[in-house]
């Protein structure tokens, strides 16, 4: 019985695909189509229903059933004129984005990111964002496993209450339940810092600090840089 509990657990956690949008709407469907413009589906709910069709400009990612992430690019970057940037004298920068931390969540500027906006930062960096939606689908299946076990044992629980004799079998498979889901959420939760470090990394070794320097010279102004 404990087995059959588990496998039909698993089966309702990855017998569906979600997909999430740039305005965090979230779709628990059933992908039957990605072509180069957009996705097709069905609603998971009503699978005998009509066909959907999302732009993927629109779609930040799918989470397919098999426990595959496919990520789409949310925005192209604008990139900044030389022009436009103000000299300034015997400075030091240094081109790169700013960097995450985790603590109860990821932050960027001591800001916590939502999930959509996390995935946009790192849609630049394939390894790290990767790890991160690893890390939120174990996260989410953590959830799921907790919850289901919390249930069985508050059925049992109910059921003495009312007098009746409840089901020791029951808290049993709870209680594995919940441990299998604290599993899942423990590594979730490595994952997503283990992404953080990821792409902090990445910014470290693609910055490139330069020198910028102006002053009057005999025939006017004179600016440099140097790299």
């Amino acid at each position: 019985m404990l087995a059959v509990c588990f496998i039909a657990i698993t089966c309702a956690c990855y017998a569906q695909d979600i997909i999430v949008t740039k305005d965090s709407r979230r779709y628990n469907a059933l992908v039957t189509e990605v072509n180069v413009d957009n996705v097709r589906f069905k609603m998971y709910e009503n699978q005998d229903g009509p066909v959907y069709t999302l732009p993927k400009s629109d779609i930040v990612t799918i989470i397919y059933r098999n426990g595959n992430v496919e990520t789409f690019q949310t925005s192209a970057q604008t990139a900044v004129p030389a022009a436009a940037q103000t000299p300034v004298q015997s400075a030091n920068f240094a081109q790169t984005q700013s960097a995450l931390t985790y603590k109860g969540g990821v932050r960027q500027n001591g800001v916590r990111l939502t999930p959509i906006q996390v995935r946009d930062v790192m849609s630049g960096n394939s390894e790290a964002l990767n790890m991160y939606n690893s890390g939120q689908t174990l996260g989410m299946t953590g959830m799921i496993f907790s919850g289901i076990g919390g249930g069985l044992i508050g059925w049992h629980l109910g059921s003495r209450l009312a007098g009746g004799e409840g089901n020791s079998s029951l808290v049993a498979a709870g209680a594995v339940s919940i441990g299998i889901g604290f599993g899942f959420a423990l590594v979730g939760d490595a994952n997503i810092k283990k992404s953080v470090e990821l792409y902090n990394s990445k910014l470290s070794s693609n910055s490139v600090p330069y020198h910028i320097n102006f002053g009057f010279t005999q025939t006017g102004v004179g600016f440099s840089m140097r790299f």
